[in-house]
């Protein structure tokens, strides 16, 4: 049996995206796999331990590093050491030094498989942009942030999780930005890695845009997938006369549910009744002016702002509501596409549940919706106002098809192909 070394700054037991999505490929493939990865860091997750998430062809790696540059440094060595053991290496961002371990392995072993797997762009992130355009807090010109309190620093947030990559080391004031440095990682990566794997066609194209046909036939898409043995099939759909909605991840100041706030807000001005028979939870992060809006909107009734909850009680609540809730940011002042495919989408697919997406148009999220018999909205508060009153009167069909491509058994079959090519 072929063994894999991953190297992946996220993976269970902390509970991050990028880790789980990791672990799930990983499980269902019939490889075995060490995992170089640590579980001192749990910024950026949801703080969350994970420990029933192992598998017996999984063995992780915990390196004891005080800095992500230790946790490269360390990466390298165990790499060296244990190169000879491997079939293959695949590095897993975000974080970007993920890859910088395996492009020194790389180097170093130049006749060694790498498959280098991204999440979200490590450099001309769009989401990065539109924040910097919209955030009340400010970045000076040499990418360092100020005027941040900790709690906001440390907060589990996309775009600070992307500031954090990008403009941490203050070092590299003196000669070129932290933003330099990863473009030049990310033309070294694709350039050198003998796999690409993106998560969805947009990604793809947005990502490759300039590169020679020699780096775009490196793409392997691998979409974000369910994982069926971890769903409960004792769980049932809610069967009140409440229509539980259910919203599970991150919100933020540029991923903001505020248009679907606004929305309900006219939902009950026009259809109270409707608006009474809702109960709807959302669970994960919110930005203090959405919470404050729910309070002094008198929304706080039928919202209900909770806590994040580990992934395996996150995938009952799925199952126990009658629609489950996605909320994109809007990047349509710096992009006419959405390129991001949120990882829960597929949970959701993979609960059963009803689908209904509030979205940019052009984008994997509508795609993926409209693929497996969802609804998909604009970010027009009438759009989604009109689109949630057809839902909840049945006057719109809907329906979740659970399409067997998301299932992460499907995905891992093409995923070992590749590997079986070597």
């Amino acid at each position: 049996m072929k063994k894999g070394l991953v190297i992946s700054w996220y993976f269970p037991p902390i509970n991050s995206s990028e880790g789980i999505c990791t672990f799930k490929l990983l499980k269902n493939s019939k490889f075995e796999y060490d995992v170089f990865t640590q579980k001192n860091d749990k910024s950026w997750s949801y703080d969350t331990n994970e420990e029933s998430l192992t598998s017996p062809n999984i063995h992780p790696i915990y390196a004891e590093s005080s800095s992500i540059e230790d946790w490269v440094k360390k990466g390298i060595q165990y790499g060296v050491e244990h190169i000879k053991e491997y079939d293959f290496i695949m590095s897993r961002s975000m974080a970007p030094e993920s890859h910088e371990i395996a492009l020194a392995l790389k180097e170093k072993f130049p006749d060694i498989m790498w498959i280098a797997s991204f999440g979200d762009p490590i450099t001309n992130n769009p989401y990065l942009k539109l924040i910097e355009r919209v955030s009340p807090y400010k970045v000076r010109g040499t990418g360092v942030l100020e005027k941040h309190s900790i709690k906001y620093v440390l907060s589990p947030k996309r775009i600070l999780k992307n500031w954090f990559w990008n403009y941490k080391d203050k070092k590299y004031k003196r000669k070129h930005t932290r933003l330099y440095k990863d473009k030049v990682l990310q033309e070294q990566v694709f350039k050198k890695c003998n796999r690409i794997i993106f998560n969805n066609p947009y990604q793809q194209e947005f990502m490759l845009q300039g590169y020679e046909e020699k780096v775009t036939r490196k793409a392997l898409l691998l979409p974000h997938g369910y994982d069926e043995d971890f769903y409960d099939k004792k769980v049932k759909e809610n069967s009140t006369k409440t229509k539980k909605i259910s919203y599970l991840g991150h919100l933020d100041e540029t991923r903001t549910p505020k248009n679907f706030l606004l929305a309900l807000e006219r939902l009950r001005e026009n259809k109270k009744t409707l608006f009474n028979s809702l109960e709807i939870d959302i669970y994960g992060n919110m930005s203090d002016q959405d919470k404050v809006y729910l309070v002094d909107h008198d929304l706080c009734e039928v919202v209900k702002f909770k806590k994040p909850v580990k992934y395996l009680e996150s995938l009952k609540i799925m199952q126990e509501s009658n629609l489950l809730l996605l909320v994109d940011a809007n990047l349509g002042k710096v992009l006419p596409k959405n390129i991001f495919y949120a990882a829960k989408l597929a949970d959701y697919i993979g609960s059963g549940r009803n689908i209904f997406a509030i979205t940019m148009l052009d984008g994997p999220s509508a795609d993926i919706v409209k693929e497996v018999g969802g609804v998909v909205s604009s970010h027009s508060v009438e759009d989604i106002y009109n689109n949630l009153v057809m839902i909840l009167e049945g006057k719109t069909s809907i329906k979740n098809t659970k399409d067997e491509k998301y299932n992460m058994k499907t995905i891992a079959k093409t995923f070992d192909k590749e590997i079986d090519k070597k």
